[in-house]
């Protein structure tokens, strides 16, 4: 049995962000719109699982702005980013897709 108590009293820092999310497992940029569609008005973070879209970098652009203009917070899981891993399966794309989107969301 664990037990954690946590006091709050005297404490001036703002308590940690929290986000809630959904995780996009399918396969196209149309099933992660509808997902987005469905979520965006009790969740805000957008987590993409797939292996299709994940490696496809149109389709990862689309979703992205897709979920950002819905107001959502991003994860991306890419697996591996070693940039030899990422050459021999043609994907190097996502050193500069990961970069490009740090600027636009900060």
């Amino acid at each position: 049995m664990a037990v954690f108590f946590a006091s709050y009293s005297g404490n001036k820092e703002a308590p940690p962000d929290v986000y809630t999310g959904a995780t996009f497992c399918g396969n196209t940029s149309a099933e992660a719109s509808l997902l987005i569609d469905r979520v965006k008005g009790y969740t805000d973070l957008f987590v993409i699982l797939s292996g299709p879209v994940s490696n496809n970098e149109t389709a990862m652009t689309e979703n992205y702005e897709y979920a950002v203009n819905a107001g959502l917070h991003i994860i991306v899981f890419f697996g591996d980013l070693d940039s030899r891993v990422l050459a021999l399966k043609n994907l190097e794309w996502r050193l500069s897709w990961i970069k490009m989107a740090k600027q636009k969301m900060g």
